[in-house]
């Protein structure tokens, strides 16, 4: 992957240098916010506030860029403190757009899962966070 986005980067006049690292020394580089472009996969969870708060806070475990906004501080602190479903989402929904205005970030990829059955699977419950669904203890397989 790290090939080809150099190579698209290059199209637009960019020159990138790609440099495979051992887990140390890019921990090192991430614990002093001195990485320009790096690339790592996470797990998610079905809510917005692991991902955001994550990715997007100041303090965040995954904002290895120095990314600081005041005001998406405060929307996470709040959409934490908020029970009602309807103003969580329209807290998280303004993190996303401010975070897409600023483009503090560039997501490359993302993980799709497609779950196809014949008619005799009873019992089957995606779960968003598995990777193997077919560890599903209360799926049968019907004749």
């Amino acid at each position: 992957m790290a090939e080809a986005i150099q190579a698209m980067l290059k199209e637009a006049g960019i020159k990138v240098e790609v440099r495979v690292m051992d887990s140390g020394a890019i921990k090192e580089q991430m614990k002093e916010k001195d990485m320009q472009l790096s690339a790592y996969a996470l797990a998610m969870v079905p809510d917005p506030d692991f991902y955001l708060r994550r990715t997007y806070h100041s303090a965040g475990s995954y904002n290895k860029w120095g990314y600081n906004n005041r005001e998406v501080d405060l929307l996470l602190e709040e959409g934490l403190e908020t029970f009602d479903p309807v103003k969580r989402r329209e807290i998280y929904n303004r993190v996303q757009e401010t975070a897409l205005d600023e483009a503090p970030l560039i997501h490359v990829a993302y993980y799709k899962a497609s779950v196809v059955m014949r008619d005799h699977v009873r019992g089957f419950v995606f779960n968003p966070v598995a990777h193997d669904y077919m560890l599903n203890p209360e799926m049968d397989v019907l004749k």
